[in-house]
């Protein structure tokens, strides 16, 4: 018995290795609400939220820097008009995780977040002039040293409020699918549409975990 939620070839390998054809359970269904292991509630309840925004073609750049920039400056700003509130409320939301198809698109974010994207945060969103300082960026790419890698991870644990600042944002590509667990995540903006259903689900599984 295997499980799995990516594997391809799994026919070809079933009947190579043991010369059988490969059964699938639970067979396909009729309902897309209910697929045997889960099945759709409708009821409003806690649970993650996915926002799609389309804009006119070729303007990819400006389709991220302005949620980044009201996402960003917002939580900073209802963090202080309620001091009352723990920063446990804030903190899934005070890190942004930018998921991108390609380094190359990944790089040009990385140039608008202290430039545009920061310019957005005061001219658009900021409301009392209080804009919110981007201390910590960081990256989760293949350019990264294993040992850079562990880094950025511990890095990306510290909460908000704790003696060192939380990292602010953190730029990754399709290395963030596997083997990041951190809880305390709980915002990511997805940068284009992934080249798979799986690379989707994998990715945005990482963000909201508790």
């Amino acid at each position: 018995v295997a499980a799995t939620a990516t594997i391809r070839g799994a026919e070809r390998d079933a009947m190579l290795m043991y010369g059988r054809e490969m059964n699938i359970f639970p067979p396909p269904v009729s309902l897309a609400t209910d697929n045997f292991f889960a099945q759709e509630n409708d009821e409003i309840a806690k649970g993650r939220m996915h926002v799609g925004i389309m804009g006119p073609p070729m303007k990819a750049r400006t389709l991220l820097n302005q949620p980044a920039g009201s996402l960003l400056q917002r939580i900073h700003e209802i963090r202080l008009k309620n001091p009352q509130i723990s920063d446990d409320v804030f903190d899934p939301y005070y890190t942004f995780v930018g998921y991108f198809n390609s380094l190359r698109e990944l790089g040009g974010a990385q140039t608008a977040i202290p430039n545009q994207i920061a310019n957005e945060m005061m001219v658009r969103y900021s409301e009392n002039n209080e804009k919110r300082e981007l201390f910590n960026q960081e990256e989760l790419t293949s350019r990264k040293t294993s040992s850079e890698l562990k880094v950025v991870k511990a890095a990306l644990n510290r909460r908000l409020g704790s003696e060192k600042k939380p990292i602010d944002t953190l730029v990754t590509t399709n290395m963030f699918q596997v083997g990041i667990d951190i809880p305390r995540l709980g915002l990511m903006a997805i940068v284009g549409q992934p080249r798979s259903n799986s690379e989707y689900i994998q990715s945005s599984g990482r963000v909201g975990r508790d």
